[in-house]
């Protein structure tokens, strides 16, 4: 049990990792080794978003009634290493928007098959707060390693060193437990049965307002820090980073006290948490009160991240596999729908960002509060 814990962990920091490697530097590959348009830019992160959603939904319905979960994990993680083995020598916009978006949309289904595997192992609430922290930690340290490949050695070498290590985690996962137990404690058709219920859409929308917040954010902050006398953009960096950083022991924190303060009542914490973070940075115009607000942002975001997690595992029991999925996939439609909110509301002026970003909040308060604490 110890080692498979241990594997859980390093494949969870594995795969976070990569991710922390590709995503950041994605737009400026785009724009630097292919040279293509503004619009060619947003149309592959678009491609490669509804893709992603689409199949980790399939993959999620099928997993759900096979008899073993780690095979289908052990392709999606393969499938992760092709992407970055393909970007190693492709430089064509069609194949990478074609190919690679079809290779990157199975490898993102590993991610929500890690989880389920992992609640479907050991249903410890500390325990998946500890794999979840995983991909914090992955995120804290995997930015400015990837910049500091790419100036060091170029794309080619930052891609080649993804490869290798989406290839070593696959090997690792061999040593994870099959994930049997789901078909030998339920009825073979039951999984199909159990409903998408009220209380799980209402979570599925605050949740996908949620993380439309915090992609907001992701979007707007830089662009924010810019328009600062005293300020750079430089430093969102630090800031991104800072925040990763806190988030981990908070996360740990918050699957210890689910006891005494339920899901709900964390939730609802949280987001009040994640309205003073961005009042606060309406009225904030130097590095040291920004800096401190990353408290409230790392309480929102690990709260979110974890409790949010556990509520979705909860109400669909003997689904994890969509549980997870629908978890994950309420983060890519929020970045999707981010996306469309920056464009509209920048137009009436930066600074609405923040304002616009509480009225989320706020709509996804009241949906909280309409959910049953399971």
């Amino acid at each position: 049990m110890k080692h498979s814990t241990f594997s859980f962990y390093v494949v969870a920091l594995g795969a976070g990792l990569s991710g922390a490697l590709f995503i950041p530097t994605l737009s400026l590959f785009l724009a630097s080794e292919l040279n293509v348009a503004a619009w060619k830019i947003g149309a592959f992160y678009s491609v490669n978003a509804l893709s992603s959603i689409a199949m980790s939904l399939l993959i999620a319905r099928y997993s759900d009634r096979v008899t073993q979960r780690r095979p289908l994990l052990l392709l999606c993680l393969f499938a992760q290493a092709l992407n970055a083995l393909l970007f190693i020598f492709c430089r064509d916009y069609l194949l990478l928007i074609s190919l690679g978006s079809l290779l990157n949309a199975c490898g993102s289904a590993a991610i929500p098959q890690l989880f389920a595997l992992a609640r479907q192992t050991r249903s410890d609430n500390a325990f998946s707060a500890i794999l979840r922290a995983q991909f914090s930690l992955a995120w804290v340290f995997g930015p400015p390693l990837a910049f500091w490949i790419v100036q060091l050695a170029g794309f080619t070498w930052l891609y080649a060193v993804m490869f290798v290590l989406l290839l070593s985690v696959t090997l690792l996962a061999v040593t994870l437990p099959p994930g049997e137990r789901l078909a030998s404690a339920t009825p073979a058709k039951q999984p199909d049965r159990q409903p998408l219920g009220q209380n799980l859409c209402f979570l599925m929308f605050a949740t996908l307002l949620v993380w439309s917040c915090s992609a907001l954010y992701l979007i707007a902050f830089p662009l924010h820090l810019a328009e600062q006398p005293t300020l750079s953009a430089d430093w969102s960096g630090v800031l991104f980073g800072l925040a990763a950083a806190l988030e981990i022991p908070i996360m740990l924190l918050s699957a210890s006290m689910l006891k005494r303060w339920g899901k709900k009542t964390q939730m609802q914490a949280a987001m009040l948490c994640g309205m003073m973070f961005y009042v606060g940075i309406y009225f904030s115009q130097s590095f040291i009160p920004l800096m401190l607000l990353q408290i409230f942002n790392a309480i929102f975001i690990a709260i979110i991240a974890t409790v949010g997690m556990f509520w979705f595992q909860d109400l669909l029991q003997h689904r994890q596999g969509m549980a997870a999925t629908l978890y994950t996939n309420s983060m890519s439609i929020g970045v999707l729908l981010a996306g469309v909110l920056q464009g509209i509301i920048t137009t009436v002026s930066p600074l609405a960002i923040w304002p616009a970003a509480c009225v989320l909040l706020v709509m996804s308060l009241l949906l909280i509060t309409k959910v049953d604490n399971v």
